[in-house]
């Protein structure tokens, strides 16, 4: 080997080491390097990431949708997946059934919280609204399903068709429901319902009863239900538990009997 190739091999040794000396500070090259495989690394970790989320997400999407909920005092019942605003056909229908019923049937007794009280019914001296009427005490709390805005006006027009006999004991009304029609979607959150019954004004001194038609457009709106609370007692929780279904009704007008097909 003559000196010429003796010089090149020992500059191709000392440039291949150069990184290694200490004594040198890093080239902008030496750094570029280091960046850019540090950059290598990080996409590797995130795509092994990536990896571990699909799979994660598959796992989850691959299982049932849960269909029980179990509340904190143990009781459980059957769940749907639905949009918040959104209330099951079924569900609206119970929901208008059982509201008019417990705001148009009357028996002249206070409601019952407890067995003993159910044994034991004491009679409704009723409650005193705004205009110096009187409803049954279960209406005026059955008004809660009713909203804010509309609650007032339903009860004033309540004291008008409860007669004062209702509250020593001589007449009763019960709510009739004759026929019920599929709710009818007129706004997101909102429908109506159509109503055929009437009430039957009972006399339990001659058992003679009177009819009185009760034919009603219901509109009904969605809303958040309350927090239940289980240390609540009494009208409190019997409140809760009206407002419980996340409905409520915003107006009720007459209904054409004419027009109905």
């Amino acid at each position: 080997m003559n000196t010429a190739e003796k010089n090149q091999d020992l500059k191709q040794k000392k440039k291949k080491l150069e990184f290694l000396d200490r004594a040198r500070s890093p080239s902008q090259r030496d750094w570029l390097g280091v960046v850019s495989t540090a950059s290598f690394c990080c996409q590797l970790a995130v795509l092994f990431a990536m990896f571990l989320l699909y799979g994660s997400i598959s796992r989850l999407a691959s299982k049932p949708v849960p269909t029980l909920v179990q509340l904190s005092d143990g009781s459980s019942f059957s769940a749907a997946p639905m949009d918040a605003k959104e209330r099951s056909s079924p569900a609206i229908s119970r929901f208008v059934s059982q509201s008019l019923h417990a705001l148009l049937t009357w028996d002249g007794a206070l409601p019952a919280y407890s067995p003993e009280e159910q044994v034991n019914r004491k009679p409704d001296p009723g409650i005193e609204i705004a205009n110096g009427g009187r409803i049954a005490t279960a209406a005026w709390q059955a008004c809660f399903v009713l909203s804010e805005d509309f609650r007032e006006q339903f009860r004033t027009a309540l004291s008008k068709m409860t007669p004062p006999s209702v509250f020593n004991g001589s007449v009763k009304v019960i709510f009739i429901l004759t026929d019920l029609s599929e709710p009818v979607k007129i706004d997101e959150g909102k429908w109506k319902v159509r109503v055929v019954s009437y009430l039957n004004v009972l006399n339990t001194s001659d058992a003679m009863s009177q009819v009185i038609p009760f034919n009603k457009e219901v509109f009904v709106r969605s809303v958040e239900p309350p927090n239940y609370p289980l240390e609540a007692d009494g009208i409190i929780k019997a409140i809760h538990s009206i407002r419980a279904s996340g409905l409520e009704i915003y107006a009720i007008r007459d209904l054409d009997l004419e027009n109905l097909k």
